[in-house]
């Protein structure tokens, strides 16, 4: 979409130079094995990726086997909301389970792990409320994080600006 200043929108109405385009430079992209993707069912197994005991075993995995990544990206937090342990712990019982296991293994891993979550939008400009109360699901998570970071689309730009709500470097809190 960069290459061609389309927006990364509706793609159900992608033309088919659109989706000829995509499948084409996604192979490329694909290329040296520089992306791998764990989706949450890997064989008969679920709960790869939305349970925190799964998260962990791909953790365990990395270390196991001695896999090198530049970054480890989780997305959709809020997804992690069941346990192949205890099928009856709660949602928010599951991403407490999930944030310990991210703040033991980000020692223990040589790479940042990043969580994508999604937070309730701001109404207008003068919107003041606290980023730790925008964010959906358990906001343990701001506890644990090393940083936080508010992606914020400028789609008439076909850019994103990046607000830091939390930094070790604290001149950056606050700024675009």
């Amino acid at each position: 979409c960069l290459l061609k200043s389309w927006a990364y929108v509706n793609h159900n109405e992608f033309s088919e130079e659109q989706k000829v385009f995509f499948r084409e430079n996604i192979a490329v992209l694909a290329k040296g094995g520089r992306l791998t993707v764990v989706g949450d069912v890997v064989g008969n197994v679920s709960g790869n990726t939305t349970t925190p005991e799964g998260i962990q075993d791909i953790f365990d995995s990395i270390l196991r086997e001695g896999d090198q990544f530049t970054a480890i990206c989780i997305d959709y937090y809020q997804n992690v909301k069941s346990s192949r342990v205890n099928p009856q712990m709660a949602e928010w019982e599951c991403q407490q389970k999930l944030c310990g296991i991210l703040d033991q293994y980000k020692n223990r891993l040589n790479c940042p792990i990043v969580v994508l979550a999604q937070m309730s939008k701001l109404t207008d400009d003068s919107d003041t409320t606290p980023f730790t109360v925008r964010l959906k699901g358990r906001k343990l998570l701001c506890d644990k994080a090393t940083m936080i970071l508010e992606l914020i689309p400028e789609r008439e730009l076909l850019r994103s600006k990046w607000r830091v709500w939390k930094s070790r470097f604290t001149d950056a809190v606050g700024k675009s």
